[in-house]
């Protein structure tokens, strides 16, 4: 049986989400340091997942390595099983996060990703989600996938106006080139533009604490909202 996910949580959430180098993990850290008292914070449950070597990538792939279409189907299901594991922590930590602020206090919460994201990193992109959101989640549809969220941030990556900047080992998980991390970008973008209350953050001609400053008066906005 899967995990059952309601489309409606009591503690309205906001994910901020982007490729790589697009600031997010620092644009959250302006926010803990500004906002912790009123905010809480989820952390990316796929960096975790990663980091605790869930779904171990398969270390046969050398032996095909004349075989295509075996090395690509063994590396096809490598990575559903590593979105699968991702999906469910998501889920997880979202409802912990949702309990702590109930406990607290917290009017907010602020998420590092969210399911919705989940077809920008799966091979079969939305075909590839369905099968996952289907087989494994309950109740689970783009439109309730989009309805747990009270607004999304997108933030533009480097590789769109500074290719130049790029740097793969912002992330050491992650090795995309710059056309990588702007495709991946723009298959973010694309999931999350049905949102009603989506917003992009560009950073051209802007810096980092520029983009943080308006992130942060974004979630301020919707504290004031829901206060």
């Amino acid at each position: 049986m899967g995990t059952v996910v309601t489309a409606t949580l009591p503690i309205p959430m906001i994910v901020i989400t982007g490729s790589s180098c697009a600031g997010k993990t620092s644009v959250i850290d302006i926010l803990r340091e500004n906002l912790s008292d009123k905010v809480e914070f989820v952390p990316e449950a796929a960096s975790q997942v990663l980091a605790e070597n869930i779904v171990p990538k398969p270390d046969i792939l050398p032996y095909f390595s004349d075989c295509k279409e075996i090395k690509q189907s063994i590396h096809y299901e490598w990575l559903h099983y590593l979105q699968d594991s991702i999906l469910k922590r998501i889920i997880e930590l979202e409802h912990i996060a949702q309990q702590h602020a109930c406990e607290h206090g917290k009017k907010l919460i602020v998420t590092d990703r969210g399911i919705v994201d989940m077809p920008a990193y799966h091979p079969k992109g939305e075909v590839g989600w369905e099968i996952l959101t289907t087989t494994r989640v309950n109740h689970l549809t783009k439109t309730s996938a989009l309805s747990r969220y009270h607004g999304v941030i997108v933030l533009e990556t480097l590789a769109i106006h500074y290719p130049e900047l790029f740097s793969n080992a912002i992330n050491a998980e992650r090795y995309e080139t710059p056309e990588e991390a702007a495709g991946l970008h723009n298959k973010i973008t694309q999931a999350w533009s049905e949102h009603s209350n989506y917003q992009m953050v560009c950073n051209l001609g802007r810096s980092l604490e520029e983009v943080g400053s308006i992130v942060e008066s974004i979630i301020s906005s919707a504290l004031e909202k829901v206060s």
